[in-house]
């Protein structure tokens, strides 16, 4: 019996979302988002090189007002190949590194992933060495610039 009142409330709550009001600025349904980025490492060891990566969200998240941020709790997605490896938004796994998007009044900043390898800060890139782990305090090997494409919103 609580199961089948259980399912009653549940079936009660599910339709008073759907009769609700939605604001004309938020989509109705969910829709992914994507961008290409690219990396132009201008000074260091690895000046002249590029590198790409791409990243993706459920715009759902956006209410277009103001300084907003999605990160991998809302469903941001990110790929990047640096010196011949795929990093995705799970590498160097802490919660204060997890990447995330910046957005003002629905337009994009940029990107900002922080980790031991690079930094990508919206419209500028760090690496420390070629591969393996940051000197902290130390300047920057790699310098570079970033820009973005919006593909088709899906």
């Amino acid at each position: 019996m609580k199961k089948m009142i259980s399912k009653i409330n549940i079936l009660l709550f599910a339709r008073k979302i759907t009769n609700f009001k939605r604001s004309k600025n938020i989509p109705l349904k969910p829709s992914l988002t994507s961008y290409n980025f690219e990396v132009n490492v201008t000074s260091g060891a690895l000046v002249g090189k590029l590198y790409q990566g791409s990243f993706s969200f459920d715009n759902f998240c956006l209410t277009r007002q103001g300084l907003e941020w999605l990160t991998v709790d809302n469903s941001l997605f990110v790929e990047f190949t640096f010196e011949d490896e795929v990093y995705t938004e799970r590498f160097w796994q802490m919660p204060w590194n997890y990447p995330y998007v910046i957005f003002q009044n629905g337009v994009l900043i940029g990107l900002q992933w922080f980790n031991p390898l690079f930094v990508i800060d919206s419209n500028e890139f760090k690496n420390w060495e070629a591969k393996g782990l940051s000197k902290l305090g130390h300047f920057p090997e790699n310098q570079g610039i970033i820009s973005y494409s919006k593909l088709k919103t899906v």
